[in-house]
């Protein structure tokens, strides 16, 4: 009798196991793949993909690949159908960009028509699913374009997770080493306009330090504090009010430049005072990292979220802005609303490292 009520649970117990089985194998996620736990906590889940997820996709006709890594990188390699659209191609007045950006009026933004035409000359239409892909551990500004296509009001829009290229290539899927070229389309835009801000929009935040605003400086504890000076970079410290959360934080501690899973960098922002409730302006040094900073936070389902493109470049280049060093704010400047074209000038008595 004991015997076959042994016999009868060690039965229950694996039928059980085989609907759990079944559950597992059958839980399907977007085009039917399996149901991943990193990206699916995301309120926006879409907005990262695994590479796993892509070499699923690749192939689709309605799918775009845009390659975000230098024009160098893209000839040693990459996925096959992919432009290359590197930072170079999405920035104004280049070669000399940060003079230029410098020199410009603080109300410039991006142009959404001259990203419309370029777009257009790619092939890229509205309605594409748009994997971005490149390699942060290299490079932040190899995902420059994802936001840049947020901005524009792109709505099928993904990031593809890590270094998609060791993947690919541990996969032995296929590599290409030719410049990859669609028929041109034609690009309509949706701009987010507030999505991007200028110095002027982001001072008046700043003068009046509102309590449902958050100023995240994504640059390193070094540069924050002002121990670091990048290049064309004026001044050292940080914007009056900002808090310090390193970009590399969002990433898993283990390497290869994965995102952390939603549950632990929820807790992690949310310590640093960066929480859902508020509304949220990202800047760095010169707006690369912003850029994956700020995005990440719509894929976490923020919802008004800004980034200061022109960044601690433009901002430490003009003396009458507030600047704070180790706890002090040097120099100690009336704030009022910068002047169109400013200079850069180095500040007076601040300290040079």
């Amino acid at each position: 009798m004991k015997r076959t009520r042994m016999y009868l649970n060690i039965g229950a117990l694996l039928a059980t196991g085989l609907i759990l089985c079944s559950c597992a194998a059958t839980s399907r996620g977007p085009y039917g793949l399996p149901l991943k736990t990193g990206f699916d906590a995301f309120p926006r889940s879409g907005m990262f993909v695994s590479a796993e997820e892509l070499r699923h996709r690749y192939t689709d006709p309605s799918v775009v690949l845009i390659d975000g890594r230098a024009a160098e990188k893209y000839k040693e390699g990459h996925l096959p159908g992919a432009v290359n659209m590197p930072i170079a191609k999405w920035r104004e007045g280049e070669p000399n960009f940060f003079m230029y950006r410098l020199n410009q009026s603080p109300d410039a933004v991006w142009s959404a028509g001259r990203y419309e035409s370029m777009l257009g000359l790619f092939g890229v239409t509205p309605e594409n699913d748009i994997y971005v892909y490149g390699n942060p551990s290299e490079s932040y500004e190899s995902l420059f374009a994802a936001y840049v296509l947020y901005w524009l009001g792109h709505e099928k829009l993904h990031v593809v997770d890590g270094d998609v290229m060791e993947f690919w290539i541990d996969a032995g899927l296929p590599v290409d080493f030719n410049t990859a070229f669609r028929e041109p389309a034609s690009y309509t835009a949706n701009p987010r306009m507030e999505a991007l801000w200028t110095r002027d929009r982001l001072l008046a935040e700043v003068r009046d330090q509102p309590e449902d605003f958050v100023l995240w400086d994504c640059r390193t504890e070094e540069e924050y504090k002002g121990e670091v000076i990048l290049p064309h970079v004026m001044r050292a410290g940080h914007i009056r009010g900002a808090v310090n959360f390193p970009l590399e934080n969002i990433f898993r501690e283990y390497g290869h430049y994965q995102l952390r899973y939603y549950s632990e960098l929820s807790r992690l922002l949310d310590k640093a005072g960066i929480s859902k409730g508020k509304r949220v302006c990202v800047y760095s040094h010169d707006g690369s990292r912003a850029f994956l900073a700020a995005y990440t936070l719509v894929a976490m389902g923020f919802n008004n979220v800004s980034v200061y493109e022109h960044s601690w470049i433009e901002w430490s280049a003009d003396e009458r802005l507030p600047v704070l060093r180790q706890g002090a704010e040097l120099p100690k400047h009336r704030i009022a609303p910068a002047r169109p074209n400013a200079q850069p000038r180095r500040t007076p008595g601040s300290t040079e490292i």
